[in-house]
């Protein structure tokens, strides 16, 4: 009898292990969640007479423009959410009906979430008795209709803000609580980087007590950091994403808390993140002072202005003398009308500012020796080796550290293009475009011209031409642009047609404007001020009949797209 309880024992206890094994097993399952990528349309909502519909990406009509609206949640996919006064249903791309058995069944609609498209792409919500729940596009069941609401979390795509007896908690897009539903309000914090974009930010909640709303913070684990007890929180943007940094107020006394633990007491008015040089600027009073993220003062609150400029710290004390010192708070034998700027490891500049007769003048140096031979009204860094440089007339032009200039001051703005090496100077009177290489030598110019930025290459044009540059900052022809298309755009005596890869005119020279063939295979070519379609062989779809306000409008077979807000586009004609 024994030795059958120590067995019976030892089952059980098998099965418990199993049991917890099983649980962490498929609650990390749960808890990780990924986001679908989508490239390339395959769904396109249609208007046609105040009423919805679809197509397809060859301007085919799948669902018939019979609906008060249309929404659809990945038009990768053929699931459609079709409005009928107040209630919903879904239809696939043959026009049936499909999850049938969930009522009022609606897409999430995304909240400040830098895509394209505008909801969740792989859940749907349902309603049921007044509750609600989701499911998955195909029609799966994630979690049972027991929330008062659901909407998403601003800024993080794949979670969702639910309510629950009148609180609020968070879920994953798996049905995964990450915050049980008990507090009274609760916000992502905002925090973002490039490589993870929002999948670090965490949570700031709120509870009410007799004083009003108390804050605490959730990591985006889940754990909470800080208790519900300040004024007012936020999450400082600090570069290494696993080290959180919160700003709080208690009873309007401002401190800095890394993790769980206070670096900075909470003994001041405001306290500003630097987050170039990884300083904190404290008031207290009408006194500033510096600390760093330890919670070291490195300068004293006893200033009356601060300013962090290049690699320095500028402090003004109450008889208005300006001192400098670097960023760890040692003073610095160095004139305080000069900004020092570092730039790489081996070059050091510094600008500086001269005012005479209510007249500011500004000279560039190089490793404490003097640059331009003439003092300019602006000096700005623009990267590299170069400046942006301008004298009285506030005309903008380059300089390089010797002094040379390499841009001629006559243009209304500079600036270098993000993500590429080009570098795009204008003049508004005439609407001249220059763009120029990293090496500030000019690779075109264009009268009344506009660009378009893409992610691989940049458009100028006007009503007689289109070049393009490569993000490299080389000019390229279109067919190296637009590689799969068997048409291009070129134009000749003022006119524009279509010709093939080999040059070939196919298209005459009869328009006053064209598109290049879209990703769909169709074009837009415009005359006498209307625009109509050709496709991709050159024939023609749609004679020039719409009248449309778009310089670059958009075609998918007979249809035109139309922008009407939130991001989101229709077609119609």
């Amino acid at each position: 009898m024994k030795k059958k309880v120590i067995i019976i024992s030892i089952c059980l206890i098998v099965i418990l292990v199993l049991a917890i094994s099983a649980y962490f097993i498929f609650s990390s399952k749960d808890r990780e969640y990924n986001v679908e990528q989508v490239s390339g349309y395959k769904y396109f909502i249609l208007n046609q007479d105040e009423k919805y519909g679809v197509i397809d990406a060859q301007g085919n009509v799948l669902v018939q423009p019979n609906y008060d609206l249309v929404k659809i949640p990945n038009p990768t996919k053929g699931v459609f959410v079709c409005y009928e006064g107040n209630s919903t249903k879904v239809l696939n791309e043959n026009s049936e009906e499909i999850n049938t058995e969930y009522q009022n069944v609606e897409p999430l609609t995304l909240k400040n979430v830098s895509t394209d498209l505008i909801y969740e792409k792989s859940i749907l919500s349902y309603e049921e008795n007044g509750k609600y729940g989701i499911i998955s596009l195909e029609g799966n069941r994630i979690t049972k209709p027991i929330y008062d609401s659901i909407e998403t979390l601003q800024y993080k795509e794949g979670e969702l803000l639910i309510q629950k007896d009148g609180k609020y908690g968070v879920m994953n897009m798996n049905g995964y609580v990450i915050i049980e539903p008990e507090y009274d309000l609760i916000s992502a914090d905002g925090y973002y980087s490039e490589q993870e974009g929002y999948r670090k930010d965490g949570y700031i909640v709120s509870v009410t007590t007799d004083e009003g709303y108390r804050y605490g913070y959730i990591d985006n684990n889940g754990q909470k950091l800080v208790e519900t007890q300040y004024n007012d929180l936020e999450r400082m943007d600090y570069e290494d994403s696993d080290n959180i940094y919160i700003i709080a107020a208690q009873d309007g006394k401002y401190g800095l808390i890394n993790a769980d633990k206070t670096v900075i007491p909470n003994e001041y008015q405001e306290i500003t993140y630097i987050d170039e040089k990884d300083v904190c600027i404290l008031k207290k009073g009408r006194k500033y002072g510096v600390a760093d993220l330890t919670g070291n003062i490195i300068l004293p609150v006893e200033y009356s202005q601060i300013d962090v400029s290049g690699d320095n710290i500028y402090a003004t004390d109450e008889n208005n003398s300006r001192t400098v010192y670097d960023i760890k708070g040692n003073k610095l034998d160095i004139d305080a009308n000069t900004v020092i700027l570092t730039v790489g490891n081996d070059r050091e500049y510094q600008i500086n500012m001269q005012a005479v007769d209510a007249k500011t003048t500004y000279d560039l140096y190089k490793n404490n020796q003097k640059i331009n031979q003439e003092s300019y009204n602006y000096i700005g860094y623009l990267f590299d080796n170069y400046f942006i440089v301008s004298k009285e007339d506030g005309k903008l032009g380059v300089i390089d550290d010797t002094g040379s200039i390499r841009v001629d001051m006559v243009y209304d703005s500079i600036q270098k293009l993000q993500d590429k090496k080009i570098v795009q100077a204008t003049q508004s009177a005439s609407q001249k475009v220059v763009l120029y290489d990293e090496s500030m030598t000019s690779l075109l110019e264009m009268e009344s011209g506009t660009i378009t930025e893409e992610d691989d290459y940049v458009r100028v044009q006007n009503a007689n031409d289109i070049k393009y540059v490569n993000k490299d900052g080389k000019v390229v022809q279109s067919s190296e642009v637009f590689p799969n298309n068997n048409l291009l755009a070129k134009s000749q005596d003022g006119k524009w047609g279509f010709v093939n890869k080999e040059g070939n005119v196919v298209v005459d020279y009869q328009y006053d404007k064209v598109t290049e063939l879209n990703q769909y295979g169709f074009a837009g070519v415009m005359k006498d001020g209307k625009w109509g379609v050709v496709d991709r062989n050159g024939d023609v779809i749609v004679e020039p009949v719409y009248e449309l306000t778009d310089d670059n409008p958009e075609f998918i077979g007979l249809y035109y797209r139309v922008l009407y807000g939130f991001g989101e586009f229709y077609y119609t004609k």
